[in-house]
């Protein structure tokens, strides 16, 4: 087995072994890499596994410079972007694991080889093999709830099929919003892409939290294809804008990626009329999982709401391992940590 960088000119076989398994998610993919090399100014390190000159394995890797406190490995960056091995569908079990811990062990040597001091991985919601990130050297380990809901599949009475599977208050929600006489769309134009990164701004910093910039959003167009591979869904009343939803697409799953609603109409539940539309209209589309993305242990109201969707849930895992000194990192604290490392994970705030 060989282990290299991949090439440009294997960026289509790349894909087709992301594709083999229904579970890979976006954040592997090629177009998702081309957007963090625009937005989180690191270099990327994309490592294959070759058996007889065929990729049989992946590990997309992202490294953060920073000579002053040293330099950083993600697996992946932005926003707890899910990383870790990817292997083709038709290998067995024992194979795979084998591919995986080379893979691993492959990270580890580009860590020394790039004089990081600290490498994250975080681990896919779908990934079955745990037990090797688990005898993989790590010093620390942070968990997250992934909280997925498995849309129905038939294509018939879609919304009584999804009615079905949501608690309660979640019908009463859309069937307010449509009382409320609400109407949802989707759409290309800029300017609704620029009304869902002003709304997410608002609704982020007023919790005190770190929003995504402009520059992502108005990178998304340039990079992927719309309809194809996202869409931004908008809630009007009275032919304004009152709330957007950002989503994604990829092989079997749509990951609901930002929502943003003005706040003097959120208890009018536009958003749950665009999250039930835009489930309605993955099903016609043929996908088979919504990912809400990851929620803390302490996250109590946020995995509420989200079970509330009919969600199952699925632990993943942050592996923090470090090869230097970090101590300097610590003395930064969690603020300089943010400023020294925007978008990349360095080690959990509990342990400075």
């Amino acid at each position: 087995m060989e282990i290299a960088l991949l090439k440009p000119d294997e960026e289509d076989e790349y894909e087709r072994v992301l594709m083999s398994n229904e579970h890979t998610l976006l954040y592997a993919s090629i177009k998702y890499r081309n957007l963090l090399r625009r937005i989180v100014g690191g270099k990327d390190f994309y490592l294959v596994a070759k058996d007889k000159g065929e990729i049989i394995g992946v590990l997309p890797t992202f490294l953060k410079y920073n000579p002053q406190y040293g330099n950083v490995v993600n697996s992946l960056p932005f926003y707890g972007s899910n990383g870790g091995v990817i292997c083709k569908a038709s290998l067995s079990e024992n194979d795979a694991k084998t591919v995986k811990r080379k893979l691993l062990q492959a990270l580890r040597n580009l860590a020394h080889q790039e004089k990081a001091v600290i490498s994250t991985i975080i681990t896919s919601p779908f990934e079955t093999h745990i037990d090797v990130y688990e005898k993989f050297t790590h010093h620390y380990r942070d968990v997250r709830i992934g909280q997925i809901t498995i849309l129905p599949q038939e294509k018939g009475g879609v919304e009584s099929a999804l009615m079905k599977i949501f608690q309660e208050s979640r019908r009463r929600n859309i069937r307010k919003a449509m009382k409320s006489k609400i109407i949802c769309r989707h759409s290309s134009d800029i300017e609704d892409l620029r009304f869902l990164a002003n709304v997410h701004k608002q609704n982020i910093e007023s919790i005190g939290g770190l929003a995504k910039s402009w520059d992502f959003f108005r990178t998304i167009p340039e990079i992927f294809e719309y309809d194809k591979d996202y869409r931004v869904y908008i809630a009007e009343l009275n032919y304004k804008p009152i709330s957007a939803l950002l989503v994604f697409y990829y092989n079997r799953t749509v990951e609901y990626f930002c929502p943003a609603t003005i706040p003097e109409y959120r208890g009018l539940q536009p958003n749950s009329l665009l999250i039930f539309t835009a489930m309605k209209d993955a099903i016609m589309r043929g996908f088979k999982y919504w990912n809400w993305g990851g929620t803390w242990l302490t996250q109590k109201s946020l995995y509420d709401f989200k079970k509330r969707w009919g969600t199952h849930d699925f632990m993943y895992y942050y592996y923090v391992t470090i090869y230097d000194d970090i101590s300097e990192i610590k003395r930064l604290g969690k603020n300089g940590i943010l400023r020294e490392y925007p978008y990349f994970y360095v080690l959990p705030f509990a342990q400075l």
